[in-house]
């Protein structure tokens, strides 16, 4: 092997440190660009959560009120069928006792006891349809926090990785520094 001149050697350490610092360099921008692209994917990733249960509480208020109407229709049905029966039986009672007196009382009876059947389902349904809804806001309530948190918590680790970044950065330009410290020492 051929000694190498001390111009060589020279040349070569110049050539390995220009190597070492475009390295520190180029690894210090990486880290950056992680730090900004983590940033960047958890705060979407965040308020993607955010608005999934936002959308979330949307469709739970549409199927309380849809889950209403079915039992309004429902209840509708039950008064219709109630008032029906109760004209039969009034029907039937006047066909039977047309001649008895007692006829009017047992015929107000009947009205009385309809209209009760009526004002039961009908409470039964607000009740229920309160007790739904209030349900459905608790629960929307939940979800609205939720979504929230997870949008905070994604924020705070979109802020940890641009952090993160700039640390890898400062921790690159610290490193070339000092190897530049050295070079012209």
């Amino acid at each position: 092997m051929a000694k190498k001149t001390n111009e060589e050697i020279l040349k070569e350490a110049k050539s390995n440190f220009n190597w070492s610092l475009a390295s520190g360099i180029a690894s210090g921008v990486a880290s950056l660009a992680a730090g900004v692209l983590g940033y960047s994917t958890a705060k979407r990733y965040g308020r993607m959560q955010q608005r999934a249960a936002e959308t979330q509480a949307r469709l739970n208020t549409i199927a309380t009120e849809r889950n209403i109407g079915y039992q309004t229709r429902q209840a509708a049905d039950a008064i219709g069928d109630i008032k029906r029966q109760g004209r039969q039986v009034v029907g039937s009672q006047l066909a039977a006792m047309a001649a008895s007196g007692s006829a009017q009382a047992l015929l107000k009876s009947t009205g009385v006891s309809v209209g009760r059947d009526v004002s039961t389902i009908q409470a039964n349904l607000q009740n229920s349809a309160f007790e739904q809804r209030r349900a459905t806001a608790i629960e929307n309530i939940g979800l609205q926090y939720k979504g929230q948190a997870a949008y905070a918590e994604a924020r705070q680790q979109a802020n940890a990785s641009l952090i993160g970044g700039f640390q890898g950065l400062l921790s690159a330009a610290t490193s070339v520094a000092e190897k530049w410290q050295k070079y012209q020492d």
